[in-house]
């Protein structure tokens, strides 16, 4: 058990009576009439069930008939006997000076506005201090009983005296706690003394929690049901549903949580979403208290069939009037694909009622290629990837590429060397020339995909068909660079495809560049050496 630490307590004291330090909160000639009280919210039904709290408590001084509780449970916040008179119910640990020498400690229940009470007297001058162990325990009587065990020293072996009282009218659970309560009333007895290194200790038990089949099964959605039959002790603090594609998920899997304490036990409800067509899950409903997080009984579902799942990928290959289309069959919905492809147009999001590639029947889920033809030379195209299954069909995000003015060069882009902190050198190669002179090449790149001559570049002067390389400078350290070879004729400017860089001072020897290789990736070791990484999308 940790000691409770009073100055995360809230406190209320008008006449500035109360000093509250880390363990300690003292009172200096609290009257009974004063609004005065340090309390704690620790959250509804807390003490729920049975209990043990360990404290030390004084009385240094009161006058006859002072009185003052130094600990209590209650479901409100104010004095003790603004409390009674509004029928409330609570647990109470008093001191009291009956005759302004002896020291009363008592211990009370109120229920209902009932008044019910044991006390323990010592006999002498004050000051007196006595180490208290409360419990509650639920087990004896039809309600439960309350003891007060008093003892005379620390370590809690000299017993005083054992004071109880049945517990009356029902169980009854408790949200705040108070290690100091005026009583409130009209008289100006006061008491001096203080509550020390409180503990207090809750006897847990596990809340519970069953599983109900799945309703309103979609094709990305799902509703999961579930029934808290109990709340444990402390009450539950998080509960809903997980769900996998594997057996006994657990909420380090997909969930809903309810971060709110369940009201009651009872049945809930909770939205699965981001689900996967035509996919068997597996889900069960989950409730959590201090004690650790419990499950229901599993259950499975399987989500209903979808169109394919599809990515579109950038375009490569890009000339005058052809270009090499990619995409990605992500997930075939729930039926076999009986077609597939590309579909591009002039305007954005095209169908397979415009223009298409048609690669067929497959049962691979994954990248594939499609060339396109009959383009228009230096036009916008809008492209996406395509399938088809029994549903219907699904399509990709919606990719521009520009095909290239009749005339101009044909270049490419080759894998970067020599890539450092700062620098690198560029590699490209020109193909074709185009209908004129070549008069301007060399390397652009930036931090977005696609770089243009408008972005960082290099300027080598005219060209001729062959390979060519580029310094360039200026690289931040730790940066992903895009570079493209590029070179211009009078017909206009074509680009390379994508080389992916990463200058850092950290990889040292290894480190290395990435290209685009239509639906793949490529990378190029410092040394030159080469390996495909598959199944990235750019």
């Amino acid at each position: 058990m940790a000691v409770e630490d009073f100055t995360a307590y809230t406190e209320t004291d008008p006449n500035s009576r109360i000093t509250v330090t880390a363990n300690k909160v003292a009172w200096s000639a609290l009257q009974r009439q004063e609004s005065a009280w340090v309390y704690a919210d620790k959250g509804a039904a807390f003490f729920d069930g049975d209990f043990t709290h360990i404290l030390t408590v004084n009385l240094a001084a009161a006058s006859s008939g002072g009185f003052l509780m130094a600990w209590a449970l209650t479901n409100d916040i104010d004095g003790f006997r603004t409390i009674d008179n509004a029928n409330g119910d609570g647990l109470f640990l008093g001191l009291g000076a009956p005759t302004g020498t002896d020291e009363t400690v008592g211990i009370h229940e109120l229920d209902g506005g009932l008044l019910y009470s044991d006390s323990y007297t010592l006999v002498g001058a004050m000051p007196h201090t006595v180490y208290v162990k409360l419990v509650r325990d639920e087990s004896v009587g039809t309600y439960g009983t309350f003891y007060a065990y008093i003892y005379s020293d620390a370590a809690r072996t000299t017993l005083l005296d054992t004071l109880s009282i049945t517990l009356h009218s029902s169980k009854k659970d408790y949200r705040y706690i108070f290690p100091c309560q005026a009583w409130v009333d009209d008289t100006t007895l006061s008491t001096t003394g203080y509550t020390e290194d409180l503990n207090i200790s809750l006897t847990t038990t596990a809340p519970s929690v069953t599983t109900q089949a799945a309703t309103s099964v979609d094709k990305t959605t799902a509703t999961g049901n579930g029934n808290i039959t109990g709340l444990g002790v402390p009450v539950a603090t998080q509960y809903g549903s997980v769900w996998a594609t594997h057996i006994n998920p657990t909420t380090d899997d997909s969930k809903t949580e309810d971060v709110a304490s369940p009201p009651a036990t009872g049945a809930f409800t909770s939205s699965l979403t981001g689900l996967v067509p035509n996919t068997l899950y597996y889900s069960r409903a989950y409730v959590t208290n201090s004690v650790g997080t419990f499950y229901g009984a599993e259950v499975t579902f399987t989500t209903l069939v979808d169109v394919p799942v599809m990515t579109t990928n950038n375009p490569t290959e890009v000339a005058t009037v052809t270009a090499l289309g990619h995409g990605s069959i992500d997930n075939n919905g729930g039926s076999a694909i009986t077609q597939h492809g590309v579909c591009w147009a002039l305007t954005s999001n095209p169908t397979t009622a415009d223009s298409k590639t048609e690669e067929g029947a497959t049962t691979v889920i994954g990248s594939f290629s499609s060339s396109m033809t009959g383009l228009t030379a230096g036009t916008l195209y809008h492209v996406r990837a395509y399938a088809v299954n029994t549903t219907g069909t699904g399509y990709g995000a919606d990719v521009t590429f520009t095909t290239l003015v009749a005339g101009a060069p044909i270049v490419v882009t080759r894998s970067s060397i020599n890539v450092r902190t700062t620098t690198a050198t560029g590699v490209g190669n020109i193909i074709d020339i185009g209908g004129a002179a070549v008069t301007q090449h060399g390397h652009c790149w930036g931090t977005s995909i696609n770089p243009t001559t408008a972005d960082s570049k290099t300027t080598l002067g005219t060209g001729a068909v062959g390979a060519f390389a580029s310094d360039i400078t200026v690289l931040t350290d730790g940066t992903t660079y895009y570079v493209r070879a590029y070179a211009t004729n009078s017909f206009g400017t074509a680009y390379g495809n994508n080389d992916i860089i990463y200058p850092t001072s950290v990889w040292g020897a290894t480190r290395g560049h990435l290209t685009v290789l239509g639906e793949h990736l490529a990378y190029t070791s410092r040394t030159g050496k080469k390996k495909a990484v598959l199944g990235f999308d750019i």
